[in-house]
């Protein structure tokens, strides 16, 4: 059986949430390539309409990003 491809975007499975988070890393910062700017907080990158919006966090946890890496990870 094929394995099936992740939705950086789909709510996530118990025990993927990682994988998917850095599929969505990899989607942002392309993104922000193509559009040659860098969201300068959190905030900015939920904000706007630019970028897409990051995966829902687990329950009881928060997002925080990082501009000098490009990177959304679990606080």
């Amino acid at each position: 059986m094929p394995a099936q491809a992740m939705n950086a975007y789909a709510p996530a499975q118990p025990g993927d949430y990682q994988a998917q988070l850095n599929l969505y890393n990899r989607v942002l910062r392309k993104r922000v390539q193509d559009l040659g700017n860098t969201p300068d907080t959190m905030q900015e990158l939920m904000s706007s309409s630019g970028y897409p919006k990051p995966p829902q966090p687990p329950g009881g946890r928060q997002l925080g990003y990082d501009k000098k890496t490009i990177t959304v990870s679990l606080q």
